[in-house]
């Protein structure tokens, strides 16, 4: 059975979605899993041996989805986690009598929290348990997997990641103090005194975040000290997972990097 997933973004959700992968191959050994995302998030798949295709579909440009890319693959069913009218366009490209399972965004619920910080979420509505209840078409059942980003070790042995990991046995503390959203972000003195505290007890502290986040990056490396690296935007976001997967603990915000550090079995808060 082939089945494609759809999740474009964002790239904590995107990293989510990792858990349907697991959870379908335990209903069915034998299933072909294609993913189709946003083309900065395909590289964090190319280890992922639970895939047998990653699609990167930028935005507004759904018909680039071509044979040529999927091989003659004929899809057994869709798994549309984006389940908005852009992956409602792509959907309207490929065969009609596809069956289509569609994640439930539960707007209401989502509105209330927001907007009036109303939480009328259950725990059965985590968004995990909700992407594999989407995936199994009705009831998933007990056993829900982790989301995991795969990285192959090997794959750490050159580049600005061995430079990174190479030369100290110290443990690393993984901050990521940035977020698209400034009400976000926690107070950047807090992290620098995190960053202090862990430093003074044998930790190296490595800064994260993207390329807009390296003078702040760089600023906080100052103020905790030479025990502190700034990498934001110095890294591919493969780059960043092979590198927090070495990370004794993570700390950030609520950005896509924390789930990330998550993925790679990382301790965050």
């Amino acid at each position: 059975m082939n089945i494609l997933i759809i999740r474009f973004s964002s790239m904590g959700d995107v990293i989510l979605a990792s858990a349907v992968f697991s959870f379908l191959q335990k209903r069915d050994a034998h299933v072909s899993i294609w993913l189709c995302t946003d083309p900065q998030y395909t590289g964090l798949f190319q280890d992922d041996h639970r895939l047998a295709g990653v699609l990167p579909i930028a935005r507004n440009n759904e018909a680039s989805l071509n044979e040529g890319e999927l091989k003659g693959v004929v899809f057994d069913r869709i798994v549309d986690l984006q389940n908005n009218r852009r992956s409602r366009r792509l959907i309207g490209l490929l065969d009609p009598k596809i069956p289509v399972c569609k994640f439930d965004k539960k707007h209401l619920k989502r509105i209330l929290l927001l907007a009036f910080r109303l939480n009328t979420f259950s725990s059965d509505d985590h968004v995990v348990v909700r992407y594999c209840r989407a995936a199994a078409g009705g009831d998933p059942g007990d056993q829900i997997p982790t989301p995991r980003i795969l990285i192959h070790d090997d794959s750490n042995t050159t580049g600005p990641v061995s430079s990174i990991l190479s030369g100290s046995t110290r443990p690393a503390l993984a901050l990521a103090p940035f977020a698209a959203w400034k009400n976000k972000e926690w107070p950047q003195d807090y992290y620098c005194m995190v960053g202090k505290y862990f430093a003074a007890h044998g930790f190296r502290v490595l800064i994260f975040g993207g390329r807009n986040d390296a003078a702040g990056a760089q600023s906080l490396a100052r103020s905790i000290g030479e025990s502190a690296t700034a990498l934001a935007g110095g890294l591919s976001l493969y780059e960043c997972a092979s590198v927090l997967k070495r990370c004794a603990l993570s700390l950030g915000n609520d950005t896509g990097l924390l789930p990330l550090a998550r993925a790679g079995g990382i301790k965050t808060g």
